[in-house]
């Protein structure tokens, strides 16, 4: 199971997620959980600042522009933070779920258990 967050360290929408994305973290660790961080619109210095800055939970990618523009397109990706749902298969079950704010875990637990 993944959750695919694409966000950029200027994004204060993508901040707000943060703490409701360490308790996905915490809450589904024992149940083969991942959430992946992937980097957009930032340098790799800012980046690595933003991971320290904001203790971020997961495991942390960078884009580069060539890879941004792949994944946006790959993922429709029109705003921020954007999510991905992918099941435990590596199925997309969804490109747009509800944001962990809210309550993306209801989603997760379901599949969890399918």
């Amino acid at each position: 199971m993944v959750l695919l967050n694409f966000w950029f360290p200027g994004c204060a929408c993508c901040k707000i997620e943060l703490p409701f994305e360490k308790r996905l973290v915490k809450k589904f660790n024992k149940n083969k959980f991942k959430l992946i961080n992937i980097c957009f619109y930032a340098e790799i210095k800012d980046w690595h600042r933003a991971i320290k800055q904001f203790n971020l939970e997961g495991i942390n990618l960078f884009a580069n522009m060539n890879w941004q523009s792949k994944l946006e397109k790959r993922y429709k990706i029109s705003s921020f933070p954007h999510y991905t749902l992918i099941d435990k298969k590596g199925i997309i079950y969804s490109n747009h779920p509800k944001r962990p704010s809210e309550g993306i875990s209801a989603d997760i637990s379901k599949l969890i258990n399918d």
